[in-house]
């Protein structure tokens, strides 16, 4: 098997090229729900065999939620969700930086009403 794409026809298995390189499982279970939270999840993608409705595509089904960017009273960005979410289940797919208090010198110390 040519193990850079899978080449599972109809549903992937813990033998899929993806699943190996996730550690020899497929980290979503039936319903799309995260089973086993890892630091990199690798999915299947348009070169495999696997049609689009295989349970390790999860992030390729996009935004599942009504998420609001808002700005707090304390002039800090935020994002909230409008639904219930649930343990595992997916939300988006995080595309940005992650920004320290440390690196920005606004330690919660230095925050009013913390």
């Amino acid at each position: 098997m040519d193990t850079s794409v899978c080449d599972c026809v109809v549903n992937c298995t813990n033998e899929c090229a993806y699943a190996v390189k996730n550690g020899g499982e497929i980290p979503f279970d039936n319903a799309s729900f995260l089973v086993r939270g890892k630091p990199i999840i690798f999915e299947c993608g348009v070169d495999c065999g696997c049609p689009i409705t295989c349970r390790n595509r999860v992030c390729q089904g996009g935004v599942r939620k009504k998420l609001q960017v808002f700005r707090t009273k304390d002039n800090i960005w935020g994002v909230r969700c409008g639904d219930v979410i649930l343990a595992g289940e997916f939300v988006c797919e995080f595309s940005g930086e992650f920004v320290s208090d440390e690196f920005t010198g606004r330690g919660l110390a230095q925050q009013p009403n913390c």
